[in-house]
C-alpha cells in the first residue's frame, strides 16, 4: 500500500527527476531507513541515482552509532549507492537541535553542489 502511493506520489508531483543524482539524509532511524527502501524499490522507475549521507553527531553511545551505520552500509550495499558519513561539529550558542539541523542543511547543501546532486531528501515522522 505505502509503495504504491509514494510511486504515484512521486509522479503526480515530478518530485523526483528522472536521470539525476539526489542526496538521501539518513538517519539509520524506521523514517529514512523506510524512505531508502521506496527509494530502492522504484530506483528503475524514477532512475535516479542516489547518495546517502549519515551525520554523526556525537550525541549517542557510539555502540549505537556504529548500528546505525552498520545498517546504512547495507542499505547502501544492497542499492549499490553511495555512502558518506560525516562528524558534525556542533560548537555554538543556540540548542543542539537547532545547531544541529543548521549544521546538517548546510552540510547537505555542500554536498549536493560538490556531487552534482539536484535533490535533497529527508525524512521524518509526525510525532
Amino acid at each position: 500500500m505505502i509503495e504504491k502511493r509514494f510511486a504515484e506520489y512521486c509522479q503526480k508531483y515530478n518530485l523526483l527527476s528522472p536521470k539525476k543524482k539526489i542526496i538521501l539524509s539518513i538517519s539509520g532511524g524506521p523514517d529514512s531507513v523506510c524512505l531508502a527502501h521506496l527509494l530502492g524499490k522504484y530506483q528503475r522507475l524514477f532512475k535516479v541515482d542516489v547518495l546517502l549521507v549519515y551525520f554523526d553527531h556525537s550525541l549517542r553511545p557510539q555502540n549505537e552509532i556504529e548500528k546505525d551505520v552498520s545498517v546504512i552500509g547495507e542499505i547502501s550495499k544492497r542499492y549499490d549507492w553511495r555512502f558518506i558519513r560525516q562528524k558534525l561539529n556542533l560548537a555554538g550558542r543556540n540548542s543542539i537541535e537547532e545547531r544541529s539541523r543548521i549544521e546538517r542543511y548546510k552540510r547537505l547543501l555542500k554536498l549536493a553542489k560538490k556531487n552534482n546532486c539536484v535533490q535533497i531528501l529527508t525524512a521524518h515522522t509526525a510525532d
